[in-house]
């Protein structure tokens, strides 16, 4: 029997994820506003909006159907430029097209299991509203305007009727504004937005504590800056935060809301006890390049706390709980790494998570040009882990070449139900010149030219360098460029002097070898007029060529950039045919190696028989092959009915026990290639038979009749008569 706290505690939770019939037009959950350089007049707009899937706006596309998105957000979108000096006019920067739906974009986006059915998935009043994101873009041409600095501003009514953090929210009466994402057109090369690589969805069970990181990353590698601000209903007008809210303290006394500036993880702390709210919360992004601020944007986000006991189990998220392993010199101070420039620094990132049995997805924004790799399987960079049953650790190397703060974001995802446990973590390595030991990277362009990249890892700038080694390498500047006489090991030296004098050396092999493979597949023998493939299946990045002393044109429909080819040859002598093809294989370097298959193309055997063209019924007879007799050749025949004694070439005695024609047929096999079927036709004659009548009695000197009444042909047969000294005729 349910408690009424339970009931209560459900009364709650439904006001809160379904809001009530009433409150329907209202939908927005967040906003974002970034923008690229696409060249020094065109700055492409990117405009994400992110919806309840309860509210008006999204009820006639339900389910989310990429082809029928929402309308485009021309509704209170404004570019507005600050003037330079007081009294100037700003003009407008010109639209090049309309707004555009970025396919892709209008997709379910609420962190829950698959068996949980949202609102977005068609279903009336489900537990969990649910959440869709919708991006468009637009093209502007900025030459034609006269101010420095614009603003990009869009506002909308409404905000999201179930949030509970603001005065007014549960009626769905508060806009949705923002207007900080600037554009500074004096930059050169123009500058491009900081980009945001996380779906901004937070949804997290009470008490629990929380991770998220909005994964944003600048295309023109400027340094980044976070800070929690104000979320506004209209221009210049905050929202009406509660009593105990603020832009700082967004989810009320009941949590600890923290951001770290460098890495823009945003903690989410129970204090005392993590209560069920919905609130607002908005993420300053600001952009320096060379210690100046050049522009900033501006996140505007809904944070759902839920009671998770009432939807089912409650799902603890996994977090990454430590760095270990590290190489020597290196030192971890929670998720922050101090290492040494051109030292390569590698370490273990550990993962923890009270739910067991489940399955992880772990992955890295490969925001630095380390190796990512799963630790059960070291020799496979990856940019995603899977692992069922245990949480995932990872292994991260690098080697860094220049001295500076870097970071990149792990994000790691259960299978957890009702929600989808999930937290991101920023990975902070702090590089420091720890030596003038200098550094070179490697680079092979092709089979014997390599580019080799001088790094000093320490000094005072400027530097000299001085390069010498065998194989004729010598140079004076940072990069050289190098192509080896041919394939060896080659020593190499650098020496690099920093501005005080000091100098320091680097000195290395090369190894020049050919590393391209070329497989022309077994030499094989065929019968004339038989196809068949050479070679072996291609490599990747390789090219090929084949060639042969007689050409191609006759082999068949070979194709000599293959890196396998089908070969025909008809041979029409009576002597194998040997051909060598020889195959020329380039690997993506450039190196090349070859090597040969034989096919031996076997004549067709030519088949003949001898023997009488006639005989007697059950006369024996010799039949023979008639031809050059190879030894291994397989004899075929066929006597049409008659009697054989014997195998092979023969002789063979041959007998029918009846009349008429009969047809003998022979085919042969040499070497596994059969000739054409010859046949002879031979006739066979019955055995004729005598007898006769006479006249029983005569006078002397009379004449008597005889008459052959045998089986005999009078017109073909030959007669012998013995009249016992009497005379006769015919």
């Amino acid at each position: 029997m349910r408690t009424s706290s339970f009931i209560a505690g459900l009364v709650m939770l439904m006001g809160l994820m379904m809001g009530v019939n009433t409150l329907q037009a209202s939908h927005y959950m967040g906003v974002d506003i970034t923008y690229e350089c696409i060249n020094n007049c065109t700055y492409r707009i990117y405009h994400t909006t992110y919806y309840d899937c309860s509210g008006a706006a999204m009820q006639g596309f339900i389910p989310p159907n990429p082809n029928n998105p929402p309308p485009d957000p021309n509704f209170g979108f404004d570019i507005t430029g600050i003037p330079n000096f007081p009294g100037q006019t700003c003009a407008a920067p010109t639209a090049l097209n309309n707004w555009t739906y970025v396919p892709g974009s209008y997709v379910d986006v609420t962190p829950v299991c698959p068996t949980v059915l949202t609102a977005c998935d068609g279903v009336p009043n489900a537990p969990v509203r649910g959440v869709v994101a919708v991006t468009y873009t637009r093209d502007y041409n900025f030459c034609n305007t006269n101010c420095n600095i614009y603003n990009i501003e869009w506002g909308t009514c409404c905000r999201n009727a179930a949030i509970t953090s603001i005065n007014g929210g549960a009626f769905g009466s508060v806009g949705i504004f923002t207007g900080n994402t600037q554009i500074n057109t004096t930059l050169s090369p123009c500058n491009s937005s900081p980009q945001f690589g996380n779906i901004p969805t937070p949804y997290l069970c009470s008490g629990q504590s929380y991770t998220f990181n909005q994964g944003a990353f600048d295309p023109d590698g400027d340094s980044l800056v976070y800070s929690l601000g104000p979320c506004f209903d209209n221009q210049g007008v905050q929202v009406p935060y509660f009593p105990g809210f603020s832009a700082t303290q967004p989810l009320g006394a009941g949590w600890n809301v923290t951001i770290n500036a460098l890495t823009g993880d945003i903690n989410f702390t129970p204090n005392p006890g993590g209560p069920p709210v919905v609130a607002v919360v908005c993420v300053k992004v600001e952009e320096y390049r060379n210690g100046v601020k050049i522009g900033e944007v501006v996140r505007d986000i809904q944070v759902t706390v839920l009671d998770c006991n009432i939807l089912g189990t409650p799902n603890a998220p996994p977090i990454v709980s430590a760095l270990t392993n590290l190489t020597p010199g290196a030192t971890a101070n929670g998720l922050t790494v101090t290492s040494c420039a051109c030292q390569e620094v590698c370490f273990d990132i550990e993962t923890l998570d009270p739910d067991s049995g489940q399955t992880y997805i772990m992955y890295w924004n490969q925001n630095v040009p380390g190796t990512f790799v799963d630790v059960n399987n070291p020799l496979v960079p990856v940019d995603t882990l899977f692992s069922t049953g245990a949480t995932p650790t990872a292994q991260f190397c690098w080697v860094p070449t220049q001295t500076g703060t870097y970071q990149f974001l792990v994000t790691l995802v259960d299978d957890g139900c009702p929600l989808l446990g999930q937290g991101q973590y920023s990975i902070v390595i702090n590089v420091n010149s720890c030596s003038l030991d200098p550094f070179v990277d490697e680079n092979r362009l092709s089979c014997n030219t390599f580019e080799l990249d001088g790094y000093p890892c320490g000094g005072a700038p400027p530097f000299t360098y001085a390069w010498t080694g065998t194989g004729g390498i010598s140079g004076n500047t940072a990069t050289i460029t190098h192509t080896y006489p041919g394939p060896g090991t080659y020593n190499y030296t650098l020496t690099i002097t920093d501005s005080t004098g000091v100098s320091s050396t680097y000195s290395d092999t090369i190894l020049v070898n050919n590393t391209a493979i070329a497989n022309a597949g077994p030499d094989i023998t065929l019968c004339s007029g038989q196809i068949a493939s050479i070679g072996t299946p291609a490599l990747p990045g390789y090219t090929y060529q084949w060639n042969s002393f007689f050409g191609l044109g006759w082999a068949g429909a070979i194709n000599p950039a293959s890196a396998q080819a089908n070969v025909l040859f008809n041979n029409g002598t009576t002597v194998p045919f040997t051909i060598p093809f020889t195959l020329t294989a380039t690997d993506p370097f450039g190196c090349v190696s070859f090597d040969t298959a034989t096919v031996i193309f076997q004549p067709k055997p030519a088949a003949g028989i001898s023997g009488p063209p006639t005989a007697c019924v059950n006369e024996v007879i010799t039949l023979s092959f008639a031809g050059l007799q190879i030894p291994g050749t397989v004899y075929n025949w066929d006597f049409g009915g008659g009697t054989s004694v014997g195998t092979g070439p023969g002789p063979n005695q041959v007998s029918w026990s009846t009349p008429g024609l009969k047809t003998v047929k022979l085919w042969i096999n040499v070497n596994g290639c059969p000739s054409d079927t010859i046949a002879k036709t031979i006739q066979v004659f019955p055995i004729p038979t005598s007898g006769f009548s006479v006249t029983p009695s005569v006078c002397a000197g009379s004449s008597a009749q005889v008459v052959y009444t045998g089986s005999a042909s009078p017109a073909s047969a030959t007669f012998l008569w013995d009249f016992d000294g009497g005379i006769g005729t015919g």
